[in-house]
């Protein structure tokens, strides 16, 4: 790909932390630059309300009548140990506080995960969300603090739990050079190729 774009990627919690699941993994763990937002309402509401990876345990709908019975992955520690340099929650109730993460984030050089809660109000209402939310007081600085501010506060605080430089990996890889701008002749590359091969 061109790294002179700018990657935002939009997921699901079903999607990017289910069957996407190693995808977004690897992403955060090469530190790809992109900003990758999460919108986690916790329930695959779009198919009648199975629980998603991110579902609380005990949590009652049509595919558990008598509660999930599996622990959930926590998105913002999950994204932390994996690689993320840049790791956030939000609530699509506070738009401006959203609006003012999404634009840190997408600034940010390097992977930036943004999980943002949502009720889909088929099952969830917006007074479980509006009556429990909180905001960290502040960013935590080291990896581990983070990590544990993200597991001993509840689901519905928000705020920036992790932020950090790293070489991103395009860097890594080409340097400068963009692979896309800059591309090669195709003699060139059929020149690179004969050498690999032994051709002459």
């Amino acid at each position: 790909g061109n790294p002179a774009l700018k990657i935002i990627n939009f997921s699901g919690d079903g999607n990017g932390l289910g069957e996407g699941l190693a995808h977004t993994m690897f992403a955060a763990k090469r530190n790809q630059d992109m900003t990758y937002i999460l919108h986690n309402n916790s329930v695959y509401a779009l198919t009648t309300g199975q629980f998603s990876p991110l579902t609380e345990k005990g949590w009652k709908g049509p595919s558990t009548p008598k509660g999930s019975f599996e622990k959930p992955f926590h998105a913002i520690s999950l994204m932390i140990e994996a690689g993320a340099t840049f790791v956030a929650r939000c609530f699509s109730g506070d738009i401006n506080h959203l609006t003012d993460i999404i634009v840190e984030a997408t600034i940010h050089e390097g992977f930036s995960f943004i999980e943002v809660l949502q009720p889909a109000i088929t099952y969830r209402k917006w007074a479980e969300y509006n009556e429990q939310i909180e905001y960290l007081e502040k960013k935590p600085e080291f990896h581990l603090d983070a990590i544990k501010a993200a597991k001993e506060n509840h689901k519905f605080t928000l705020g920036v739990f992790f932020k950090k430089k790293r070489q991103i990996y395009h860097k890594e890889l080409y340097g400068d050079h963009n692979p896309i701008t800059k591309k090669l002749s195709r003699e060139n590359r059929l020149e690179k190729i004969k050498r690999i091969l032994k051709i002459k």
